[in-house]
């Protein structure tokens, strides 16, 4: 055998295989991905995070023991209760999520599209902060007021001249409770970046590429017997 020819013969033996890893890679890529959606923060975003829970229902990372999730036996429903009030859950499934924006919500439920399970479902929740009310101010003592000297006697009797003085009070200023309404930032579901990559176009791409690795390593092994023969 020459050396060109078995130089091409251990390019197509490379190059079939590359081709086959390929393609399973392509076709796993999408498994891979599913389910991971984004973080907490960005499914929380305007509020806070409280728990992920995952496909079973059981806790993944947060705050323990405040929801309790129960899944369908399909997978692509759920029913939960709380005892935080809770302002939004995401249901993640597949490469796609539905988002619930709630206002206090102690009890719900949550579904797919109907044909890929949830992967997992994230509970955000908000603080009410109200203003505490501003304490009264103490109204400040008055002044006692001292006696006025008598003035010494005479000779000839005068009449004693009685002080009198009255006590002004200092008003108090009544305090001013400001009432303060906090707007709570509504985020819309289609506001979440989108997750995951195409599954078709990886499938339709991990197959060719399967297909391509076969071809060559079938023609590379047909050649190898022909020789031999």
């Amino acid at each position: 055998m020459s050396r060109a020819s078995r130089s091409a013969r251990i390019y197509r033996l490379a190059v079939g295989t590359a081709a086959m890893l390929l393609g399973v890679l392509l076709l796993t890529l999408p498994a891979l991905a599913q389910g991971q959606g984004n973080p907490p923060d960005v499914e929380c975003e305007g509020l806070l995070f409280l728990v992920k829970v995952d496909q079973d229902g059981d806790f993944q990372e947060g705050t323990d023991d405040v929801v309790s999730v129960t899944i369908a036996q399909d997978g692509q429903s759920a029913d939960w209760t709380s005892t935080i009030g809770i302002d939004r859950v995401v249901a993640k499934f597949g490469n796609d999520d539905n988002v619930y924006n709630l206002d206090e919500a102690l009890a719900g439920s949550v579904a797919t599209n109907g044909q890929n399970a949830i992967s997992h479902i994230t509970f955000c929740y908000d603080v009410d902060e109200s203003p505490s009310p501003s304490p009264e101010p103490s109204p400040s003592p008055s002044p006692e007021p001292s006696p006025s000297p008598s003035p010494e006697p005479s000779p000839s009797p005068s009449p004693e001249v009685e002080a009198t003085v009255e006590a002004t009070e200092t008003p108090t200023e009544a305090a001013t409770v400001l009432d303060v309404v906090l707007e709570r930032p509504e985020v819309e579901a289609d506001e979440l970046p989108a997750t995951g990559t195409s599954s078709l176009l990886a499938s339709l791409l991990g197959a060719g590429s399967l297909g391509f690795g076969g071809l060559l390593l079938a023609a590379e092994s047909r050649l190898r017997r022909r020789e031999e023969g």
